[in-house]
């Protein structure tokens, strides 16, 4: 993963024979990182695009702070994925801070949660 700024690391990669693009994030995401964060979702949907991968696979299971500016960023790269044609997954464990935060802002309800990078791949929760 790539360190920045705030504690932000991000990494990209195509995976499961370039259907899907794996965006790794983990670290802080507040204020001072989100300008970075909107990079690594443009970045894998970029990266998405470019091999042909109908899916992104955001895990998030090593963010360690997600303040509201990170919810209206992943709300924004779902949106940009839906116009594009790309689904955008969310990985978080069960009992993750990032997982409590969709689900009480109801989130889960408009960007697909699941609880494993496997889970993502195989369409299910």
């Amino acid at each position: 993963m790539t360190a920045v700024g705030s504690g932000l690391r991000t990494a990209v990669e195509p995976i499961d024979e370039g259907r899907a693009v794996l965006l790794a994030i983990g670290g802080e995401v507040d204020q001072a990182a989100v300008e970075r964060l909107d990079w690594a979702f443009a970045e894998g949907l970029g990266t998405a695009t470019r091999v042909g991968a109908p899916l992104v696979v955001a895990d998030l299971g090593g963010v360690e702070y997600f303040a509201s500016v990170g919810m209206t960023a992943l709300l924004h790269a779902h949106e940009r994925a839906a116009r594009s044609g790309v689904e955008l997954v969310v990985v978080a464990p069960a009992r993750h801070l990032v997982t409590s935060l969709l689900v009480m802002t109801g989130l889960d309800s408009v960007v697909r949660l699941v609880h494993s990078v496997d889970a993502a791949l195989a369409g299910r929760g």
